[in-house]
C-alpha cells in the first residue's frame, strides 16, 4: 500500500467542503473522493438522527450538519485521533444540532440505539499481511483480503440500529469482493447490493464514479416494510 503511506505525507492542512475549509492532521486519513461522495450523499439524503459511523475527519457528519433535514449528529470511529479531529471540524459552522463523540468499534457502544440514517465508508482495500501499515491509520483502509472484512459484520448488524423508515448510506467498492462472487464474475458493488437485498434492503445507487482500477458507488438502502 505504497500509495497510502505517500497520500499521507502529503497531508494537507485543510481539506474544502462546500464553503468550509476542514481541518486534517497525519494521524488521520484525509478526505479524497469516496470520502467526499460519500459527503454528498448525506446531503442529500440524510434526516432525522443521523450516525456517521467511521467519521474519520468528520466530512460526512459535518454534511450532516449543513442538512437543514438532519436534527442531531453522532460522530464515531474506533480511533481517539479522529474523534479529535471531527470535534474540532464540527465547530466550524454555526449550528442548533444536538452532536455527539462516541468511541467505538462498529456498534459495540451503540448497543439499543437506533438512528434514522446511518453512513459508512468502510476500510475497504484487500490487504494483504505485508501490506499493513503500522497504528491505527491502517484501520482507515484494511479491508482484509478481500476488502470485506469490516464490511460483512457491518451489514448483519446495521439493520437493528435503524428506525422503522430508516435509511443507509453506504460508500462501496468494486474491489471489495469475496471470492465467491468473484467467481460469478460478481464485483463487490454488486455483491454488496444484492446482499442488502437478501437483508431487507431497498437499494439504489446514488453515484458512481469510474477509476482505471475501480468504480466507487454510494448507494441509499432503505428498509423494507
Amino acid at each position: 500500500m505504497d500509495f497510502v503511506i505517500q497520500r499521507q505525507k502529503k497531508v494537507p492542512k485543510t481539506f474544502k467542503y462546500k464553503e468550509y475549509d476542514l481541518r486534517l492532521n497525519d494521524q488521520v486519513y484525509p478526505p479524497h473522493e469516496d470520502s467526499e461522495m460519500l459527503a454528498d450523499c448525506v446531503y442529500a439524503n440524510a434526516f432525522g438522527n443521523y450516525l456517521d459511523l467511521g467519521c474519520g475527519s468528520g466530512i460526512a457528519g459535518f454534511a450532516g450538519l449543513l442538512n437543514l433535514k438532519v436534527n442531531s449528529v453522532v460522530f464515531a470511529d474506533i480511533c481517539e485521533a479522529p474523534l479529535k479531529t471531527a470535534k474540532k471540524n464540527s465547530l466550524l459552522i454555526k449550528h442548533k444540532k444536538k452532536i455527539d463523540f462516541i468511541k467505538t468499534n462498529l456498534f459495540s457502544n451503540l448497543k439499543g440505539l437506533k438512528f434514522d440514517t446511518i453512513s459508512f465508508n468502510p476500510p475497504y482495500l484487500p490487504t494483504a499481511e505485508e501490506e499493513k501499515i503500522k497504528g491505527d491509520l491502517n484501520k482507515a483502509f484494511d479491508g482484509g483480503i478481500d476488502g470485506r472484512l469490516i464490511l460483512e459484520p457491518f451489514l448483519k448488524e446495521v439493520k437493528s440500529h435503524l428506525t422503522e423508515k430508516g435509511v443507509l448510506l453506504l460508500l462501496n467498492s468494486s474491489l471489495s469482493n469475496s471470492s465467491e462472487y468473484e467467481e460469478k464474475n460478481l464485483d463487490g458493488n454488486k455483491e454488496s447490493k444484492i446482499k442488502l437485498e437478501k437483508l431487507g434492503f431497498q437499494v439504489k445507487v446514488f453515484e458512481e464514479r469510474k477509476f482505471f482500477f475501480e468504480s466507487l458507488q454510494t448507494m441509499v438502502c432503505r428498509k423494507l416494510p
